[in-house]
């Protein structure tokens, strides 16, 4: 057991790390309070693997799935169908996508797709464009409004634009 008592006084805690099955460690944030920070100790020993698990996402097809709108993203079958129809797409098209979806609304920077979808490889930043573009051709449909919103200056959402 670990007691940290250089936190800055703003902060009007201690930190609290203990080791969780050897390899794990749970941070807490608590009040000076000797009882508090016993009864917390005593637990942590208890429950220890337990409280690892907790701090772990867990697992499960949802993660496999994402949607936004009528579109649908499956990363275990590498598909994605909008409005029930399979759509076709390239491989960095499908990551681009993949990459939007986690964070429906969020506007994206190029520099921040290029580091999310083109990590491994180097390439020009107007790339990016190219790809949206791909992405956008990819996703239309009749009837259907554009899902890629163009933030001038800023980067790209998805988002109904």
């Amino acid at each position: 057991m670990y007691l940290n008592n250089n936190l800055p006084r703003a902060t009007d805690g201690v930190g609290l790390s203990a080791s969780v099955a050897a390899t794990r460690a749970l941070i807490l944030i608590v009040e000076k309070d000797t009882d508090l920070i016993a009864s917390i100790t005593a637990q942590l020993e208890q429950l220890g693997i337990d409280l690892s698990a907790l701090a772990r996402p867990a697992a499960g097809p949802s993660d496999d799935i994402s949607a936004f709108h009528d579109l649908s993203l499956n990363r275990s079958t590498f598909r994605v169908t909008r409005a029930g129809q399979e759509l076709q797409m390239g491989p960095t098209e499908f990551r681009l996508l993949d990459f939007l979806i986690r964070a429906p609304r969020r506007v994206f920077s190029r520099d921040q797709l290029l580091d999310g979808v083109w990590s491994d490889v180097h390439v020009e930043p107007r790339i990016v464009d190219v790809y949206v573009a791909k992405l956008r051709r990819c996703l239309a449909s009749q009837n259907q409004p554009d899902l890629i919103r163009t933030v001038r200056g800023n980067g790209y959402a998805l988002d109904l634009a």
